[in-house]
C-alpha cells in the first residue's frame, strides 16, 4: 500500500486535491514510525558493494509484504520488484543499495 504515496504524487493540481492530500497525510502518519525504523535500520548497518546480502533481503522482503513480483540476485544482490496494475505507463525506478567505505 505505500505505492499509494507515488499515486498522491500523480493526481496534485488535480480536482480533489485536498480531499487526496488529507488521505495521503493520514496514509503517511500511520507509515511513518516503520519507515523510520526502515532507515534507520539500512542507514546504521550499511553494506559496501557487492556485500548488500542484508539490504537485499530487507527490500526483498518489505516489498513481498506489498504483494509486489520480486525477483532476488540479479547480477549479484540485485532486487527487482514489479507492481502489476494493468495496463498503462511502466515507471522504472533505480536506486542503489551499497554504501561507501569510511
Amino acid at each position: 500500500m505505500k505505492y499509494v504515496l507515488l499515486i498522491g504524487i500523480l493526481v496534485i493540481g488535480q480536482p480533489g486535491f485536498s480531499q487526496v492530500q488529507q488521505e495521503l497525510d493520514q496514509f503517511i502518519a500511520t507509515q511513518k514510525d516503520e519507515l523510520v525504523g526502515i532507515y534507520k535500520k539500512l542507514h546504521q548497518n550499511p553494506e559496501l558493494s557487492f556485500e548488500e546480502a542484508e539490504t537485499a533481503a530487507l527490500l526483498a522482503t518489505e516489498l513481498k509484504k506489498l504483494r509486489w513480483e520480486v525477483t532476488q540476485n540479479m547480477g549479484g544482490y540485485g532486487v527487482v520488484g514489479v507492481l502489476k496494475n494493468g495496463k498503462g505507463p511502466v515507471i522504472l525506478v533505480r536506486t542503489d543499495m551499497d554504501a561507501l567505505p569510511l
